[in-house]
């Protein structure tokens, strides 16, 4: 490949055509800079499938927080003088043309407030951004400490026994309680349904303690082993791993709260009605811009994602503004689909043909079967809805509305203080509540790196409560869980409210 200078421009058509799918090569935007990342994405640590996930659009905010130590691997890896002979095979292509970026929606039209580290160097006297600070603080306070003490830095992403322990528990009660409920005759109905329910239970667990953590590389430090969790699950639990993964990692987590990018806030999703919401009285104007609750797919949020899954990889979209390239003929095509096969047959299919068979002996029928599925998926989806929604959906949570320019001012930009602000906490000392939202109960944190070990956001708290109080940034956890989930109340009612205002103004 021909070397291009440095003052070469790229354009944003051109940086989407170098997908991996459309083109062979795959380049990433990062600080404002093309990268073409080809020959390292087969050394990359964290596995060539993150690595394509994130190729072909502004991968800033995921480089960032997927990397405590971005400022050394930017000055070391990110070469822009020209010598593209160095060890990390990342080759630079040229800077990228802000002005081909597109009207419409698209994440590519989102340039956050970030760190050049490279410039940064030269610069005397300047002030650091939120998440430089942040991140030199767990380096001082947690990564240097940790060289004798090995409690911290050694265990980002390593599976303790404990750890490993519990999600041997989920996913064994998983299976007993899927199996024992649709393939055991003999069990009498209203003890399958309370398996069922208990199935259900374990579902949501086996999501937030595992899936999730795998998806976001934090379940030890092995790539192929995340795959292989992740993928099982698909199959599992009827929910796409590879589609899991870009939009809960790229649309939802970047981009969070933002209503025509993250996905996650899709559920109050409604028609365009723009110009009647702006007439609408300020106390029942939806925050996110153009939301209003949709209870049924609360309640069924997991079916609702299983079937979404669908719809996303037809279109090739997880959202208005996050696409994705995937070849129509490819093992991640194939593995998709049969994923979605195997779990219908598994869950549904072979109880009643087994009923049907054996006469009786073995499976349900298909009443039976379909009351013993749907309480599952219920629970399942009343818990995981619930636990993934409070902490984004809340009186104290910011929304950006994007097609109203609601990001414009390059002061609202900054990414870590968008991620403290769309977020809430609660409960940090209840174990009941730490355990059932797989640590999620620190979603700041979370979101904050996304890659570290949810058993130790415990240590970076204090961290990030300092740093907030120093620099005036509201950083909101809920002592009591009554007082968090009545503002997530309060916040989905005031969409509701929305709703019928605008009936009645039709």
């Amino acid at each position: 490949m021909k070397k291009s200078s440095s003052h070469n421009l790229i354009t944003l058509s051109q940086l989407e055509q170098h997908d991996g799918v459309k083109n062979s090569q795959l380049w990433i935007l990062l600080y404002g800079k093309v990268y073409d990342i080809t020959e390292f994405a087969d050394k990359h640590p964290g596995g060539r499938e993150m690595i394509e996930t994130a190729c072909a659009r502004d991968s800033t905010a995921l480089f960032e927080s997927y990397h405590l130590s971005s400022h050394s691997i930017s000055r070391i890896f990110l070469r822009d003088d020209g010598n593209n002979n160095n060890q990390s095979m990342i080759k630079y292509i040229g800077e990228f043309d802000e002005e081909t970026k597109q009207e419409d929606v698209n994440d590519s039209k989102i340039k956050f407030n970030f760190t050049d580290y490279k410039i940064a160097k030269k610069q005397e006297n300047r002030t650091m951004n939120i998440y430089e600070i942040l991140k030199e603080q767990i380096r001082n306070d947690l990564f240097i400490p940790a060289l004798t003490r090995q409690d911290f830095n050694l265990n980002i992403r390593r599976v303790s026994l404990l750890r490993l322990l519990n999600a041997i528990f989920i996913f064994s009660g998983l299976l007993a309680c899927q199996l024992l409920s649709q393939y055991l005759t003999g069990l009498h109905l209203s003890l399958a349904i309370i398996l069922a329910f208990l199935g259900g239970v374990f579902h949501h667990l086996s999501l937030v303690h595992v899936a999730h953590d795998a998806g976001h590389g934090s379940f030890t430090d092995f790539p192929t082993l995340w795959r292989m969790i992740g993928h099982g699950c698909s199959y599992l639990l009827g929910q796409s791993f590879y589609l899991w993964t870009i939009r809960h990692n790229i649309a939802h987590h970047v981009y969070t709260n933002m209503s025509e990018i993250d996905p996650d806030i899709s559920i109050y999703e409604r028609g365009n009605v723009n110009s009647q919401e702006r007439s609408l009285p300020d106390k029942k104007y939806p925050k996110s811009g153009e939301k209003t609750s949709t209870p049924i797919k609360i309640i069924l949020v997991i079916v609702y994602m299983q079937l979404k899954d669908l719809a996303h990889y037809w279109r090739r979209r997880v959202s208005d503004g996050v696409g994705f390239a995937s070849p129509t003929w490819s093992f991640t095509t194939f593995h998709f689909y049969a994923s979605k096969i195997v779990f219908v047959m598994y869950r549904l299919i072979l109880p009643m043909v087994l009923f049907y068979s054996t006469d009786g002996h073995f499976g349900r029928n298909a009443l039976e079967s379909v009351l013993i599925f749907s309480v599952t998926e219920v629970v399942a989806g009343l818990l995981f809805g619930f636990f993934s929604q409070i902490n984004h959906i809340s009186e104290k949570c910011k929304f950006s509305h994007l097609k109203e320019g609601a990001l414009n001012n390059r002061d609202e930009l900054d990414w870590a203080t968008i991620q403290i602000t769309t977020s809430v906490d609660y409960c940090h000392d209840s174990y009941l509540w730490t355990y059932l939202s797989g640590f999620l109960n620190h979603q700041v944190i979370h979101h904050l790196f996304p890659s570290i070990n949810p058993w130790l956001y415990p240590k970076i708290v204090p961290i990030v409560k300092k740093v907030c109080k120093e620099n005036n940034i509201e950083y909101t956890i809920y002592n009591n869980f009554w007082d968090a989930m009545t503002a997530h109340v309060r916040q989905v009612t005031s969409f509701v409210d929305t709703k019928k205002l605008l009936a009645e103004i039709n």
